[in-house]
C-alpha cells in the first residue's frame, strides 16, 4: 500500500504504520456515527 516507506528501517515504519491505523480508525468511526444519524 506504502510502497515509499517499505524500505525504511521498522522505527519510522512502525510509526507510519500507527498513524495510518489511527486515521483510518477515526475515520471508520467517523462514518459510521454520520451513517448513523441519518438513519
Amino acid at each position: 500500500m506504502v510502497g515509499g516507506l517499505a524500505g525504511e528501517d521498522d522505527g519510522e515504519k512502525g510509526f507510519a504504520g500507527k498513524l495510518i491505523s489511527c486515521i483510518y480508525v477515526l475515520f471508520f468511526k467517523a462514518k459510521w456515527e454520520k451513517s448513523k444519524k441519518k438513519v
